[in-house]
């Protein structure tokens, strides 16, 4: 069987929608498009495992049909409910009035000479989708090295909780000068806040599910030593901008946070 919605926010320059209650059985697909051309899914039981909500990211548009594909082996099982309708008054999508180039002359495309030499730590970024705000954060590597989706970001970037936060992967220009926009169908949805200070503005998080071998994730490296670095390094989505990257002109300066 097959069921469709359309979700309709007359005047919006994009719709987010987070499903308070997503419980799909094995075989069965969510699929998301608008009448543009867009499409994201189809999410699966294994979208959210071991979670019964979910969040998905802003798609173009003021119209949104959500599609839900249910195998007749499991008729009956599947619970979607949509929770919430985020009515997006403006837009990172590349196509409205805030777009590609809103972040500041010092933030460069990853894909210019300024990131040769990164291209690892730049496929371990990710923009995120807080519900109604932008933030950016870092899959990082653990000791233990097994690929448990940790997820580094900032502690100002929370409210309203993580469970429903999105994750989109690998939005880089496709080219250093003009601006490109890039695919935006990499995501991954829902985490889990593990520690955080407001003292150091961190927030660790753990991603409900590991990100798809073809989306190339890299895990971070990082360490704990007491000397400042020589130079920094910063890659992000500055104001909810494609991924950018940006020197230091000098060494980190150690302090005191209280």
């Amino acid at each position: 069987r097959v069921w469709r919605l359309e979700v309709a926010c007359p005047g919006a320059l994009n719709v987010t929608l987070i499903f308070s209650e997503y419980v799909i059985p094995n075989g069965g697909r969510v699929h998301l498009y608008n009448r543009m051309g867009d499409a994201v899914g189809g999410f699966t039981a294994e979208s959210n495992p071991g979670h019964t909500e979910l969040g998905v990211f802003p798609m173009r548009g003021d119209r949104l049909t959500v599609e839900y594909i249910e195998p007749a082996a499991v008729a009956g099982q599947g619970r979607l409910r949509i929770g919430q309708v985020t009515h997006g008054y403006r837009s990172i999508l590349g196509d409205q009035t805030k777009a590609l180039g809103d972040s500041g002359p010092c933030n460069i495309n990853v894909i210019c000479p300024e990131g040769l030499g990164w291209e690892d730590e730049v496929r371990s970024v990710a923009l995120i989708d807080a519900g109604g705000g932008y933030c950016t954060g870092t899959m990082i590597n653990n000791c233990a090295q097994d690929s448990t989706p940790y997820f580094l970001t900032a502690n100002h970037c929370l409210g309203g909780g993580v469970d429903n936060w999105v994750f989109r992967w690998n939005w880089n220009s496709p080219t250093c000068d003009p601006t490109e926009d890039a695919p935006q169908d990499q995501t991954i949805a829902g985490s889990t806040l593990l520690v955080n200070s407001a003292g150091t503005d961190v927030a660790l998080l753990e991603l409900n599910s590991i990100p798809p071998e073809e989306y190339a994730v890299h895990y971070a490296g990082w360490d704990h030593g007491q000397d400042p670095a020589e130079t920094m390094t910063g890659i992000h989505h500055p104001r909810g901008d494609i991924k950018k990257i940006s020197h230091s002109d000098g060494p980190a300066i150690t302090g005191t946070m209280s």
